[in-house]
């Protein structure tokens, strides 16, 4: 079980700026299950 507070970290291509979209997909390793969010973000 994680602890109940995780971060991540990623890079956005350079080059991006605007009104961008951010899709973060985390799989379940050991079964076929995925949670999904969606960001919206101003670069």
């Amino acid at each position: 079980m994680p602890d109940a507070t995780v971060t991540h970290q990623g890079r956005i291509p350079e080059g991006r700026s605007g009104k961008q979209l951010i899709l973060a997909v985390w799989t379940v390793a050991d079964t076929g299950n995925a949670f999904y969010a969606c960001s919206d973000v101003q670069l």
